[in-house]
């Protein structure tokens, strides 16, 4: 996306991709692609362009995007995207005392993925924040 915040540290990289609510054309078209992917009705305030990226330098990427976390809730579908990495059991530790030296913070954003008003029953927003 342009003009996306973008860091970099020794091995990551974390793109935080934001652009404006869809406009209700757009959404209309929108809805019509995620609707035959789910079960669910689209929230109200649906930022279908919004994502967040880590990348490192083995290749390995995560992204979340509004689609996506939508695909988890939805009671129909195993959930999201597979991820084909093999995991193995470790004996490391993690250095707890180096957690607790100070460091400046590189980078932080924030992505809204959706919003939604839920009647008389509060408001449910998905966002994430790096």
């Amino acid at each position: 996306m342009k003009n996306s915040p973008k860091a970099h540290n020794k091995v990551s990289e974390f793109v935080a991709g934001r652009s404006q609510l869809l406009n209700f054309q757009f959404l209309a078209h929108k809805k019509l692609i995620v609707q035959k992917q789910l079960s669910i009705p689209l929230p109200e305030m649906f930022f279908g362009n919004n994502k967040l990226q880590v990348a490192n330098e083995h290749g390995v990427v995560f992204e979340l995007s509004p689609v996506d976390a939508l695909k988890f809730v939805d009671a129909t579908e195993e959930g999201g995207n597979k991820v084909k990495q093999e995991f193995e059991k470790t004996t490391d530790r993690i250095n707890v005392e180096k957690l607790k030296l100070p460091e400046p913070i590189l980078f932080y954003d924030e992505v809204i993925l959706f919003e939604d008003e839920l009647a008389d029953n509060g408001t449910a927003i998905l966002n994430s924040k790096v």
